[in-house]
């Protein structure tokens, strides 16, 4: 049987965790927003497509996941269900995908639509 002890032991310190994971946080925030900012200036000053192609691609294979996660409720007839409740369990997974690619692509496009419109 373990003792408190031995378990204090096998952790990993608290401080040491907090002052690495900031690192693994804060560094691809921000190398992502540096690459999304910049493509930003790029598509209001030269014209550039490419964050709306890939919205765009981002929202197709999220549709295409959709509906491939709910293809088994159309089956069944059921065609105004919302939520994954009456899904078996890869159906979920390809649902939580689906809207994983969904909702980013949403809010890349909107942000989009009201960075180019200023």
């Amino acid at each position: 049987m373990k003792t408190q002890e031995d378990n204090s032991r096998s952790r990993f310190p608290s401080d040491m965790a907090a002052l690495l994971g900031c690192s693994y946080i804060v560094l691809p925030i921000a190398l992502l927003s540096s690459w999304i900012g910049t493509a930003f200036f790029n598509a209001k000053r030269s014209g550039d497509m490419k964050l709306i192609w890939i919205g765009f691609a981002l929202a197709l294979v999220g549709v295409l996941l959709l509906c491939l996660a709910r293809l088994p409720l159309y089956r069944q007839g059921c065609f105004l269900t919302f939520g994954r409740k009456d899904l078996d369990e890869p159906h979920r997974r390809l649902y939580l995908w689906a809207y994983r690619l969904i909702i980013p692509s949403v809010c890349l496009l909107v942000s989009l639509l009201i960075w180019l419109a200023i």
